[in-house]
């Protein structure tokens, strides 16, 4: 894996910019900025953020705020200016931004006499291997998917059939939302945040990323699919599964067998190193 060289600067909220969660080990809704140079790694952060940042972030990152950059508060308010301030501090006259760099912020950072360089390749390229503690995090987001899913499996088993089909769970109509309430309910229980959670049956199931609505029936198809997010560390889970209240048609059997041969034809493939593009064809 080639490594980048000379200084790196990355913007952004950490919720949303996994590098920077990555880079720093902080994390946080409101934007911030870090500058990686040959010997120094900064990260600027809102005031109100300081301390907890102070506390969370790697060793060896110095945390600074607009305030120790720029002064007045108008001019704290406005990115561009302490993101300026922090490269002419710093003495950089050019640096590497991510692809997602926003380019109007860019721009602005080359109208103030710096060179801008977008990477072409991967800014930490050790995101791409995961070590054993990242495993060990992605297993318990994991696990965390798993307990989600036997609720949402057991509340379907538990239903009643009714004469029109429909599904009914103490009394009353068992709906996709139900089912969504109870997988989120689960994964919040173990700190999780759930995201666009999917309980879609029927033809609904058809259609990828339709996350359901509506009265569930008996014989057809439910879609759960279930991708966490750890609200400890942000590590995502994924889960998804295919069940069915009652008995299953002919066609629905069909497609069951077939995509479980497919399955076992990746899975005999899947090991380290292997191109995933091709297992996925």
């Amino acid at each position: 894996m080639k490594k980048l060289t000379g200084s790196v600067l990355i913007v952004g909220a950490p919720e949303s910019v996994p590098d920077l969660v990555y880079a720093t080990g902080f994390s946080a809704v409101d934007p911030v900025a870090y500058l990686k140079t040959s010997g120094h790694r900064f990260l600027v952060v809102p005031s109100l953020e300081a301390g907890r940042a102070t506390r969370q972030v790697k060793k060896g990152i110095r945390v600074l705020t607009p305030a120790d950059l720029v002064h007045g508060r108008s001019t704290r308010r406005k990115r561009k200016q302490w993101i300026i301030a922090l490269l002419r501090k710093m003495q950089r006259r050019s640096l590497v931004v991510p692809a997602e760099f926003p380019v109007g912020l860019a721009r602005h950072i080359e109208r103030a006499g710096f060179r801008v360089k977008v990477a072409t390749a991967a800014i930490f390229p050790g995101r791409l291997v995961k070590n054993g503690d990242e495993i060990l995090r992605m297993q318990r987001v994991q696990r965390a998917a798993v307990r989600a899913m036997r609720r949402a499996v057991a509340l379907i088993r538990r239903a009643q059939i009714r004469s029109d089909g429909v599904l009914h769970i103490a009394g009353r109509v068992l709906t996709s939302e139900r089912v969504r309430r109870e997988i989120d309910q689960a994964l919040l229980e173990q700190d999780c945040a759930a995201t666009d959670t999917i309980a879609a049956g029927g033809t609904q199931g058809a259609d990828p990323h339709e996350r359901g609505s509506g009265p569930l029936r008996a014989g057809e198809p439910i879609v759960l699919d279930i991708f966490p997010r750890s609200r400890t560390d942000g590590y995502w889970g994924d889960l998804t599964r295919t069940v069915v209240r009652g008995r299953a048609t002919p066609e629905v059997r069909r497609m069951y067998r077939a995509v479980k041969r497919a399955q076992a034809a990746a899975l005999r493939k899947v090991r380290a190193g292997a191109a995933v593009s091709v297992i996925h064809r």
